[in-house]
C-alpha cells in the first residue's frame, strides 16, 4: 500500500469517527441545531412540536376571549409559540405578525420583542424588497429550548406526573436537555 493511500484511508476514517461522535452527542443531548435544522429525540418530531406549539396557541387565544389578558397574558411565550410554529411551517413571519400575536398594545409588545432579541431568541432582518417590513425568526438556541420545551410538555401530557410537589422538585433539580452544536 503507498503512502498516499494509506493518508487517504487514515482521513476516512478520521471522517467516520467524528461523524459517529457527533451522532453519539446528538443522541446523549437529546437535541442539536446543525445547518439550521433542529433533531429532536426525545419523544416527537419537528412536526408533532409544531402541532403541539399550534394547539397551545389556539387554546391561549381562546383563553384571552373569556378572560382578560392582563390577567393570564404571557406575550413573549405567545410571540414564542408563534415563531416556532411559523419556522415549522417553513412561513416567513413580518414583525407586524409577531407583535400582533403577542395579545397586547404595540407599545408593549415591541418591548417585549426587544427583550427576546437581546436574550438571543429571536431575531430580525429587513426585507430586500421593502424597507419597511422585518421578517421575524427564532435563532438557533430560541428553537431548541422552544423544541425542549414543548417536548417535555408533549412527555408530561402522556404521563402524568404522580404529585404538583414531585413536578417542582423535579424543575429544581432540571439541567437544560437542548445542546447547541455548530458542526
Amino acid at each position: 500500500m503507498k503512502q498516499d493511500e494509506s493518508h487517504a484511508r487514515a482521513a476516512r476514517l478520521r471522517a467516520v469517527a467524528h461523524d459517529m461522535l457527533a451522532l453519539a452527542n446528538e443522541l446523549e443531548n437529546k437535541y442539536t441545531v446543525r445547518k439550521g435544522a433542529i433533531f429532536a429525540y426525545e419523544l416527537a418530531s419537528l412536526q408533532a412540536l409544531g402541532a403541539c406549539a399550534s394547539k397551545e396557541f389556539v387554546d391561549r387565544q381562546r383563553r384571552h376571549k373569556s378572560f382578560d389578558a392582563d390577567v393570564f397574558g404571557e406575550p413573549c411565550w405567545d410571540m414564542l409559540l408563534y415563531l416556532f410554529v411559523k419556522s415549522v411551517e417553513k412561513q416567513r413571519a413580518r414583525k407586524s405578525q409577531v407583535l400582533i400575536a403577542s395579545g397586547v398594545p404595540a407599545s408593549t409588545a415591541t418591548r417585549y420583542f426587544s427583550v427576546l432579541q437581546e436574550m438571543g431568541y429571536l431575531e430580525s432582518e429587513l426585507s430586500l424588497t421593502d424597507n419597511r417590513v422585518q421578517f421575524v425568526t427564532l435563532t438557533n438556541d430560541g428553537m431548541a429550548r422552544m423544541s425542549s420545551c414543548l417536548a417535555r410538555q408533549m412527555r408530561a401530557d402522556q404521563t402524568g406526573f404522580e404529585s404538583l410537589n414531585d413536578m417542582i422538585e423535579g424543575n429544581r433539580q432540571r439541567t437544560p436537555s437542548h445542546v447547541i452544536a455548530d458542526n
